[in-house]
């Protein structure tokens, strides 16, 4: 009996050997927009932006997010004076965002960079999804996987390329 249940633990630890260990959210200031644009960096001048209330995945409301035609990405970010990254060099880390595209769209993307300086192609760690990898008008959990480069004081940015999307519950963590 224990040879089965401890071949039964090993099974589980290789088929999930990729998992968080507590998974403690390193975005742990707001991770589902319940108050507002706390903990966030974007334009509260731009129409791009949108808290809803009667579409969400989790809790009390959404963050809703546009690009228009010939806009580019719009990206949201995290406010490195409410949220201190810590990004360190050869860690494995996760994002996780649960996300619904509304409308017809070109795809998602995902940086991290040191705060001084801002993001820099082609050095600092950018994650692209394709429109064709999502569905649209349903929510679905995307996670990005990376390995971290030495960054003291980081922040990770999401940005959306053409179209509307909702975002909700959005988590970093590191993994094991």
């Amino acid at each position: 009996m224990n040879r089965i249940i401890n071949a039964s633990i090993i099974f589980f630890v290789l088929l999930f050997g990729n998992v968080a260990l507590a998974q403690s959210n390193l975005l742990n200031i707001n991770p589902g927009f319940e108050l507002g644009k706390k903990g966030w960096y974007y334009s509260s001048k731009s129409p791009n932006y949108i808290f809803v209330i009667d579409d969400l995945h989790e809790g009390s409301q959404s963050l809703k997010m546009s690009s228009q035609s010939g806009q580019g990405v719009t990206f949201i970010y995290t406010n490195p004076a409410e949220q201190k990254l810590t990004i360190e060099k050869n860690k494995k880390y996760r994002l996780d965002v649960w996300i619904k595209p509304l409308t017809k769209s070109n795809g998602v993307v995902f940086r991290v960079y040191p705060v001084v300086g801002g993001f820099r192609p082609g050095t600092d760690i950018e994650i692209n999804r394709p429109a064709k990898l999502l569905k649209q008008k349903e929510w679905q959990l995307l996670s990005f996987d990376f390995a971290g480069i030495d960054y003291p004081a980081a922040k990770c940015s999401f940005g959306v390329n053409l179209g509307d999307y909702l975002l909700d519950e959005i988590k970093l963590y590191e993994v094991h």
